[in-house]
């Protein structure tokens, strides 16, 4: 699959122009972090490094969440659905819930996280 940002930016477009005044809510999923312990993903889920990625997130840019080591798998689907949301007015971000494998499974040595974010005008 392509996960550029070319084609991420591409995507996006086209999300924004198909489902532009349908009133259509626009998903994207992926995990955010790959079997790390429980402590380091919550960080990066609730902690300094959430929030500064939070902000990168909403600016689009992949590499800052790669420079602050957001192992998210599923970045290009998530970058055009930013970018979409952008297109049709989003202006805020705000972190629904952050959770990990962790928390259902109980084995908090090596987990994997996931982040819920809404984007609104």
């Amino acid at each position: 699959m392509l996960q550029d940002l070319e084609t991420s930016m591409e995507i996006g477009d086209a999300i924004a122009k198909a489902s532009s005044g349908t009133g259509a809510m626009l998903i994207a999923s992926s995990d955010w972090t790959h079997y790390e312990s429980h402590e380091a993903a919550k960080e990066k889920g609730h902690g300094k490094r959430s929030r500064r990625c939070l902000k990168w997130t909403r600016k689009n840019s992949r590499t800052r969440l790669e420079e602050n080591h957001v192992s998210a798998c599923g970045y290009g689907p998530v970058t055009a659905v930013i970018h979409a949301s952008k297109i049709l007015g989003a202006k805020q971000a705000k972190l629904l819930s952050y959770q990990t494998s962790g928390d259902t499974a109980g084995d908090k040595r090596s987990v994997v996280g996931y982040a819920a974010i809404a984007f609104t005008k």
